[in-house]
């Protein structure tokens, strides 16, 4: 067979060809004996023959002796060409198992960057840390454990891990190997929220369930709390302290509500109400609840339509409260 037409070279590494597309299909330069050839293998020749140029590929054969070999410009036989040339061999389709193996590879050298970051102290809940250093242990942990933070102090020490329990440890026993992304607060300092649980009991004595307070500061190191603390204060300025859990975010709309003693959303007979309906009033005004539905409790509104009539009808999230009938002086509430 004479040397091949349309050879490309898509690879070099120091100057040497690693690897060439023919016909569509891949071949990988391979390091073997002359014995190990096969048939379909592609040799690019390195030395000067009649017929048989320099720098030329030609396909691997065998002959009637099975024999393998190559066939020069005029279909001459040249075994020595394949013992002084250049092999390359087809790559064959990875199987699943190449890929999950590859796959593991890249993991692997992903893990070993991430594991080589270290981040700056002090440590922060939810870091990874590595002992490096360990002692006065007392077996909770040696030398080479990751361990995950659960808890600091106010000087930002470590004082918990999930793996070690409640066990102090200094600054100088671990280096930071991980840093959990931080999780947006679901608050801000100035927010009111209502205390959930937890009232009366310390870090929360004066502290009422149900009650209404402000959001002092979102990061606070306390060591009866897990985790950040968020410090609450009360309108005389006292703090306490809560775990997230133990509050929850008021709306200016909920606060009306609450401050008035009432769940949000809680509407009752004679509550007077602003409305916006442009589908059964056909308009805005001023409205008075006169009752509600038997299903779900869906406030019945009584006002003057488009064409002034005195009509009602189911409101829900259409209204909003202008005077609760506790405040009114024309009934008896």
């Amino acid at each position: 067979m004479a040397k091949l037409e349309g050879v490309n070279v898509i690879d070099m590494r120091d100057g040497e060809i690693t690897k060439i597309v023919y016909k569509g299909e891949t071949y990988k330069k391979v390091d073997i004996e002359r014995s190990e050839v096969e048939i379909g293998d592609i040799v690019r020749n390195t030395i000067t023959r009649r017929d048989a140029a320099k720098g030329n590929y030609y396909e691997v054969v065998g002959d009637s002796f099975f024999v393998t070999t190559v066939l020069d410009d005029v279909n001459d036989g040249h075994t020595e060409i394949i013992h002084h040339g250049e092999i390359f061999r087809k790559v064959s389709a990875p199987t699943i198992t190449d890929r999950v193996d590859e796959l593991d590879t890249r993991v692997s050298a992903l893990e070993a960057v991430e594991s080589a970051k270290e981040y700056d102290k002090p440590a922060q809940v939810g870091d990874t840390i590595l002992i490096t250093d360990a002692y006065h242990t007392l077996g909770r942990y040696k030398n080479g454990d990751k361990l995950t933070v659960k808890k600091v102090d106010e000087e930002n020490d470590v004082v918990a891990t999930e793996e070690s329990g409640h066990y102090y440890i200094d600054n100088s026993e671990f280096k930071i190997i991980g840093r959990k992304e931080a999780e947006k607060q679901p608050f801000e300092v100035g927010d009111k929220v209502r205390l959930i649980s937890g009232g009366n009991k310390y870090p929360l004595r004066g502290f009422n369930i149900g009650g209404v307070y402000e959001v002092a500061d979102l990061n606070y190191n306390h060591d009866d709390i897990d985790g950040k603390a968020v410090a609450i204060k009360r309108e005389d300025g006292h703090i306490g302290y809560a775990h997230p859990s133990q509050i929850e975010k008021v709306s200016e709309a909920d606060l009306v509500f609450i401050e008035n003693g009432r769940e949000p959303d809680e509407y009752r007979k004679g509550d007077i109400v602003a409305y916006d309906d442009p589908e059964w009033f056909e308009n805005s005004g001023i409205g008075e609840v006169i009752g509600f539905s038997e299903s779900d409790g869906i406030p019945r509104v009584k006002a003057v339509d488009f064409e002034g009539y005195v009509v009602s009808y189911y409101l829900d999230d259409k209204i909003k409260p202008v005077a609760f009938v506790e405040s009114r002086v024309d009934v008896d509430a």
